[in-house]
């Protein structure tokens, strides 16, 4: 009984501590910028500045290179099947960008992702009936969202990255490194 518990809890803390760390960067999954004979410190400068004229930052961290910005709402039409993209009904989506600084050698890499995202709740709602366990309307207002906001209540569904935002950044990146190093 006792190499159980101490099984279970090795599994444990091997879970907490390993899902807690981001997986590193790939090509595939980030715009990749390689910068040769620039420093961390200077690249990560120089990504704060060109996320900072697009995004509201929200975490700084140089230690490990990281920025991340908070989310920007706008309305834009999607292309898809739906009845409401074949009218042009705008829809709410929602952009947020993180850049990674790492150090490569006698440069740095510098990885950029800016995530789009569509504002689902009307069809959530729409479609939340269908997962109760009764026909029977019993609900009470805290089961219809009554103590929430409507932010708390907000679904957001991924719809894939903006890769030209991503392009515009490195090149704004590139421009700063560029600017910096010339005497």
């Amino acid at each position: 009984m006792n190499r159980f518990w101490t099984t279970s809890l090795m599994a444990l803390a091997t879970v907490i501590t390993g899902a807690c760390e981001e997986p590193r960067p790939t090509a595939g999954s980030y715009t990749p910028l390689r910068q040769r004979s620039v420093s961390p410190a200077t690249a990560f400068a120089a990504a704060e500045q060109a996320l900072g004229e697009r995004f509201p930052i929200e975490t700084r961290d140089p230690q490990s290179g990281l920025l991340t910005t908070a989310a920007v709402d706008s309305r834009a039409a999607q292309a898809s099947r739906r009845f409401g993209d074949v009218l042009s009904t705008p829809r709410r989506v929602r952009k947020t960008a993180r850049v990674r600084v790492e150090p490569a050698g006698d440069g740095v890499n510098i990885w950029c992702k800016v995530i789009v995202e569509e504002n689902e709740t009307g069809a959530h709602a729409l479609f939340a009936q269908e997962h109760s366990l009764s026909d029977i309307p019993s609900d009470t207002p805290a089961d219809r969202d009554g103590a929430t906001t409507t932010e708390q209540n907000s679904v957001w569904r991924y719809k894939g990255r903006d890769r030209r935002l991503e392009r515009e950044i490195r090149r704004a990146i590139q421009e700063l490194l560029t600017e910096s190093s010339v005497p």
